[in-house]
């Protein structure tokens, strides 16, 4: 009897198992990302633009910083001489005059003109209005003091810059005080006030010192002679000082508000012709 022998399909072969040595042996790969701490290698547009002209961020910085510092140091230059020129202007006293650009004028034809007064130099102030007023071109001038801040001076002010002293009477009742020129004569004084009698009442108790008190800004001689008598000049009652038998100061009130002291009767006389303070 043959016997048939039957073979058994094969089996795949198993690799061995590597033992405890080689696994030890064999690399382990272990991926780590490490933080990128370069950071010049982190680029901004700011400076990859300055980049392109061969500027380093850090140089443009520094050239910031001496801009800044040269700008500095010109504004406090600038800030020095400007304070020293101003102390050495306001340390020099002067008398400016100027055209007067808001201030209304109390007579409506006349050029109206301001004096800078930056000192109370009395001497000084009435030469410069004396001076101003012959040497503007002919017709009628009018002048009114102000201060630095260019604001006009009050009554009390204008009057104690010019060395004038008034009675109370009539200086509590002053509103303006300003000069006109007429045809290069000199100053001639112009008081506003409020109330005419006591204008009129103050007006008679100066009459023992207005004089000698305007003698300075007329030109006067001998102020302490001669008194004072009733004129009629120009359909205007006028008060006048005589002095052998020669006019020297008249004063009269040639409107409801206005009294004008002057030192020639021909300005009493063109002021009424005209009706400047009607």
């Amino acid at each position: 009897m043959q016997s048939v022998s039957q073979s058994s399909p094969e089996q795949p072969t198993k690799a061995p198992a590597p033992t405890k040595s080689e696994e030890s042996s064999v690399p382990t790969e272990v991926e780590t990302s490490t933080p990128n701490t370069n950071t010049e290698s982190v680029t901004s547009p700011e400076k990859n633009i300055l980049s392109r002209f061969g500027i380093n961020f850090q140089e443009t910085n520094t050239l910031t910083i001496l801009v800044l510092l040269i700008i500095i140091l010109i504004a406090v230059g600038v800030f020095t001489v400007f304070n020293l020129l101003h102390i050495l202007t306001t340390n020099e006293p002067e008398t400016e005059v100027t055209q007067a650009a808001v201030t209304e004028s109390l007579i409506a034809t006349a050029q109206l003109n301001r004096i800078l007064v930056q000192n109370n130099d009395a001497a000084e102030v009435i030469t410069t209005l004396q001076a101003v007023a012959t040497e503007k071109s002919p017709g009628v001038h009018e002048f009114v003091l102000v201060n630095n801040s260019g604001e006009k001076l009050t009554p009390d002010q204008v009057l104690t810059t010019v060395g004038i002293q008034i009675p109370a009477i009539l200086q509590q009742a002053l509103t303006e005080v300003r000069f006109i020129s007429i045809n290069n004569s000199l100053p001639t004084l112009v008081l506003s006030f409020t109330d005419k009698s006591s204008a009129r009442g103050g007006f008679l108790q100066w009459e023992n010192t207005l004089a000698s008190e305007v003698a300075p800004l007329f030109k006067l001689e001998n102020p302490n002679t001669g008194s004072f008598i009733d004129r009629m000049i120009a359909n205007t009652d006028a008060r006048v000082r005589v002095i052998n038998s020669e006019s020297t100061i008249a004063y009269a009130l040639v409107g409801e508000h206005i009294a004008i002291v002057t030192s020639d009767i021909q300005i009493l006389n063109h002021i009424n012709n005209n009706g400047y303070f009607e």
